[in-house]
């Protein structure tokens, strides 16, 4: 399944924090919704996406909030 595909290579990518994010699949089309950190971890999320061969598109819903210092991105509420 595409999802799961698109989900493990997010989470294997030390460059991309996946816990932030969601993913959804309509039709081949990869809809990325969440937050990150960065710009640059926006477009690795979107280069993981887009290496694999089943993933027709991508939309992104990301936003991009940086990092406090503290682990979160700002808006997140407290550390866990």
């Amino acid at each position: 399944m595409l999802r799961s595909r698109v989900q493990r290579a997010l989470v294997e990518s030390p460059l991309v924090p996946a816990f932030g994010m969601d993913v959804a699949v309509e039709k081949g089309t990869v809809i990325l919704t969440g937050r990150v950190g960065t710009l640059e971890q926006l477009q690795q999320a979107l280069l993981c996406v887009l290496s694999l061969p089943e993933a027709a598109e991508v939309v992104s819903r990301l936003t991009v909030e940086p990092d406090d210092g503290s682990g979160i991105t700002k808006g997140e509420g407290t550390a866990k």
